[in-house]
């Protein structure tokens, strides 16, 4: 089933990791955030990535870790950052999927009692994902 998703068009100028990553892994990161399911889990699927894509040879563990990666303003040395995360051995994890999608873009909070966002949590919920995702601050949300 189809879905509109936004995009955020500041990507690709004020991301640093994004303008970094060869112009292959853009590409599949935009293929990953369109074919990922509404809470942003993906089923890996490499094969149709690449002749979806038109990617000649693609490595999930390298785009994973060029994705992850960032680096601190002030000493220039690389830092991690949980982007993608692989949650089974067949699922990938667009971990700031649902933040960005559902959230309040003035007060950047995601609001339990918005009927869209309810459901997307509730999905987050039921994958035992729900706890994890506002731990690692990849979800704020308003109770």
């Amino acid at each position: 089933m189809a879905k509109k998703i936004f995009t955020d068009s500041d990507i690709w100028k004020k991301q640093r990791w994004f303008k970094r990553l060869p112009k292959d892994y853009k590409l599949a990161f935009f293929y990953i955030k369109d074919m990922c399911d509404v809470i942003g889990i993906w089923k890996i699927d490499c094969v149709d990535l690449m002749e979806d894509t038109g990617i000649d040879d693609f490595d999930l563990k390298d785009f994973i870790n060029s994705c992850n990666t960032d680096e601190d303003k002030i000493s220039g040395k690389k830092k991690k950052k949980e982007r993608f995360k692989m949650i089974s051995e067949n699922e990938l994890w667009l971990t700031g999927f649902v933040q960005f999608q559902y959230e309040n873009k003035d007060t950047k909070v995601v609001s339990e009692t918005h009927v869209i966002a309810r459901s997307a949590l509730n999905k987050l919920k039921a994958r035992g994902l729900y706890s994890e995702a506002i731990k690692h601050k990849y979800l704020i949300v308003n109770q």
